[in-house]
């Protein structure tokens, strides 16, 4: 049955989502200082975070497949679950301006990483 609910939630959705990116943005920039960044330490991070992540996206496709036998759009959706960057929100509960600054070039090259592993998905899926 049409109704005129769904064009009011799609209203409310694009005007939510549109000033998001620029949040997001600001969040992670503001403290962002290249020539500050803790290149040896911030790597070591993402290499723990992905050392962590991908056994764990291993054992939920594990998991899957045996529930549900192998499905690609399934598999695509759970591998692009786990090569996401942590929330960019953490930045800005810290309190203290050099922690801040860390956990935001940590967030900008888990963004890097993460984009890197989406466009291999994409080569591979696609």
């Amino acid at each position: 049955i049409p109704s005129g609910a769904v064009g009011v939630f799609e209203a409310c959705v694009k005007f939510i989502a549109a000033p998001t990116s620029v949040l997001i943005l600001l969040s992670i920039g503001y403290d962002l200082v290249f020539k500050d960044v803790r290149w040896m330490e911030t790597g070591k991070v993402v290499a723990v975070r992905l050392a962590i992540m991908l056994p764990m996206m291993g054992a939920m496709l594990a998991l899957t497949t045996a529930l549900f036998g192998y499905e690609r759009p399934l598999a695509g959706a759970i591998i692009l679950m786990f090569i996401l960057p942590p929330p960019f929100v953490l930045s800005v509960f810290d309190d203290d301006a050099d922690q801040r600054a860390y956990v935001s070039s940590a967030l900008s090259v888990s963004t890097l990483v993460a984009i890197t592993g989406f466009a291999v998905l994409a080569a591979i899926m696609g």
